[in-house]
């Protein structure tokens, strides 16, 4: 090649094009000698444009290598967070108290790990020299005239090691010091302003552990045994002799350092220090005897003191203080003043009315009483708005219906149906149950939209309190894997028994439309925007004393009537097998309560309209409130001490659910209301369907169980 190299134009073409340019004026051979006339590859591949040449082929190794590099990155990433995730799902089938158990554990597991080399080390050193690689030239080191280099001496000064012994006794020395001055004061206090020593230590046998024995166990024995001898260790128990042999090494060790024993057992206290028989009479009632501790009570989440009742306000701290005297005083005066028992009325035989009058006032009274007694001496309760006292008598209402129900139990249903007359004389009359599936025809031929049966089904007084009672039951349990669980499961519960009560016999449209979305979803929608709404509200308790205006003492006073605080309510509901079951319990509780309603309002003859219907519904959401709640602690906290056992709104709620089904099946057999057998295709759905979820649960079961004995070996041990 002749003359000076022009840099090639850019692309193949274009260089090529160049290249062929250069050569018709001379300037280099494109065929040098013995290549031959054709565009060669040795000779392509020296371009600088061409993809073969080294600079190109460096950037597509580096190009390869990095990417290589970047994908085993990205797979080491993948592998630590998938390890991570398994770790963190086989750790959240522990219980709360094992996972703060292990992560303490983990928390400190660097102070027991063992320093690199020391298995090898100590077994080097429990070898004989003459065993130990090198032999016992090696162990005596290099000997006169055998020209290796001695070893180099340490240059920092020489430092005796102290021994086991010598270190347990400057360690107790050490506490005895920290003891007597106070910038170390020990914060675990004990009677009689006298400190509690630290029990150090990781071997329960060290001679420090074995200085702090109790008093009754005679292990400190006092002088005068000490003085003669082994005399007294001798005629001792083995388990008293060695405690005074390992007590009499740990003197030894005292003294040896230079630490009076009297002195240190004066500054850890009177508790370990022996007394003789002169002074234990004297004192015997301050001797402490080792007793077993009591176990520990159960309480619910009622039991547990609100924070709302912590710090009361001057103004309102009356309403909150007990006036159990006076309220018995005012009581008895009103018994006294309507029964007139200081001034009895004259009553003439025969005079029935007025002796229905008088039970008819002396069964109102003395429910009124108990509701007194119960909202004075009633359960503490997890609700503190407006007052506690009205959950009290909440509570007090809903016991008087459970024995309402009870001795319902024990008369006929004839007798029961009379007995509604008392409270309302228009009750007792059989009615007649409308039926809305007769005619399920949303367009007739001739007539076009069906009309009247829409307007009847869509104006039923039950739509309104379809949509209430979903707005409730979505403020009491705050989960749509719950509510919408329970609204598909109450209209199969009208599948079930629409051949046993003629309400229940609706049109598909009617209850899938209708009521599961429309009813339903509105009133599960506007409940859970009232649970995000309460949930994200500022709540703020200034006291009524501290308000300076009276429209500022006003809104407080309203504020009263809402809720102190509100809390979230992470059901977890397949979180586990035994959560899911769990959940399952409230939902059932609740399709029980509503498929009663019914019945009972058919077997007790009561039209839909009666205020019964709607007192009970109201007293039952009542209840449900605070219960809810309850239940919802206690499978949350029921492992706990604090919270172990069913609060008392749970418990009656359950008590009132399983009297109302029990009256339902007496007076069902006995009225005729269950004498129509189920249809077989209602036994074999729910077979069915129980079948599958038993294999469910089952595999369910199997695959958590599988799990479990996955956890770490260190996770099980915390």
């Amino acid at each position: 090649m002749a003359g000076k190299h022009k840099a090639p134009a850019r692309g193949a073409l274009a260089g090529i094009k160049e290249d062929m340019k250069r050569a018709a004026a001379g300037e280099y051979n494109p065929a040098p000698a013995g290549v031959g006339t054709a565009w060669s590859h040795n000779f392509l591949n020296q371009k600088p444009w061409h993809p073969l040449n080294f600079r190109n082929q460096a950037k597509v190794f580096e190009a390869e290598q990095a990417a290589a590099k970047a994908e085993k990155a990205k797979a080491e990433s993948k592998a630590e967070f998938d390890a991570e995730q398994e770790y963190l799902r086989t750790l959240s089938y522990l219980s709360e108290a094992d996972r703060k158990a292990y992560s303490d554990r983990q928390s400190v597991s660097f102070m027991y790990q063992k320093p690199p080399g020391l298995d090898a080390a100590l077994s080097r050193d429990g070898m004989p020299p003459e065993s130990r690689p090198g032999g016992v030239a090696a162990a005596a080191g290099p000997g006169p005239g055998s020209g290796q280099a001695a070893p180099r001496q340490s240059q920092l000064p020489a430092r005796a090691s102290d021994s086991d012994k010598k270190y347990i006794a400057n360690m107790l020395g050490a506490v005895s010091a920290l003891q007597e001055h106070e910038k170390w004061e020990v914060k675990h206090m004990h009677g009689g302003g006298q400190r509690s020593p630290p029990r150090g230590g990781a071997d329960p046998g060290a001679a420090n552990q074995q200085l702090l024995v109790d008093s009754d166990s005679g292990a400190s024995g006092n002088e005068h045994a000490r003085g003669s001898g082994g005399a007294a260790a001798a005629k001792a128990p083995p388990s008293k002799r060695k405690k005074l042999d390992k007590l009499e090494q740990a003197e030894a060790f005292l003294k040896a350092a230079g630490v009076d024993p009297d002195t240190l057992k004066q500054g850890l206290g009177n508790k370990h220090r022996k007394k003789d028989k002169r002074d234990k009479g004297k004192h015997k009632h301050k001797h402490k005897s080792r007793r077993k501790e009591p176990p520990v009570s159960r309480r619910s989440s009622s039991d547990l003191l609100h924070p709302a009742l912590e710090d009361l306000d001057p103004a309102t701290e009356f309403l909150y203080t007990p006036h159990t005297i006076t309220a018995l005083i005012i009581g008895v005066g009103l018994v006294v003043y309507f029964s007139g028992a200081l001034s009895p009325p004259s009553l003439e035989p025969g005079d029935l009315q007025t002796a229905y009058v008088n039970v008819r006032h002396g069964i109102i009274a003395a429910a009124l009483v108990y509701l007194g007694y119960a909202a004075i001496q009633g359960p503490a309760t997890c609700m503190v708005r407006p007052h506690p006292a009205v959950w009290r008598v909440i509570h007090g209402m809903v016991i008087i219906y459970l024995l309402a129900l009870v001795f319902l139990l024990f008369q006929t249903v004839d007798d029961a149906r009379q007995m509604m007359r008392h409270l309302y004389p228009e009750l007792g009359v059989d009615l007649s149950e409308r039926a809305y599936g007769t005619d399920c025809r949303l367009w007739v031929p001739g007539r076009g939209v069906n009309w009247p049966i829409i307007r009847n089904t869509v104006f039923d007084e039950f739509v309104i309190a379809h949509t209430l009672g979903w707005w409730a039951k979505a403020v009491m349990i705050r989960n749509h894997v719950m509510l919408w669980t329970l609204s598909i499961g109450f209209e199969l519960m009208e599948l079930t028994f629409q051949h046993l009560l003629p309400n229940f016999n609706e049109c598909w449209w009617d209850s899938w439309l209708l009521d599961v979305l429309i009813c339903n979803w509105l009133g599960i929608w506007a409940g859970m925007r009232s649970v995000k709404w309460f949930g994200s509200r500022e709540y703020n308790w200034t006291g009524l004393s501290q308000q300076r205006t009276l429209l500022g003492k006003a809104a407080r006073t309203a504020a009263q009537f809402t809720p102190h605080s509100w809390d979230e309510r992470d059901w977890r509901v397949f979180s586990s097998p035994a959560r899911c079951l769990q959940c399952l319990v409230p939902i059932a509780v609740v399709l029980t309560m509503e498929v009663n309603a019914f019945f009972l309002k058919y077997i007790l003859w009561l039209p839909p309209l009666n205020p019964l219907n709607t007192y009970r519904l109201t007293l039952l959401f009542l209840l449900a409130l605070p219960a809810t709640k309850e239940y919802y602690t206690f499978i949350e906290n029921g492992e706990s001490d604090y919270v172990n056992k069913l609060g008392p709104f749970a418990w009656l709620g359950t008590a009132v659910m399983l009297a109302e089904t029990l009256v339902v099946l007496k007076f069902g057999r006995a009225g005729g209301t269950f004498a129509r057998t189920f249809p077989l295709r209602i036994k074999a759905a729910w077979g069915i369907a129980g079948g599958v979820a038993a294999a469910v649960l089952a595999m369910w079961s199997l695959r958590d169980y599988r799990a479990r004995r996955r956890v770490p070996a260190c996770a099980k041990a915390a």
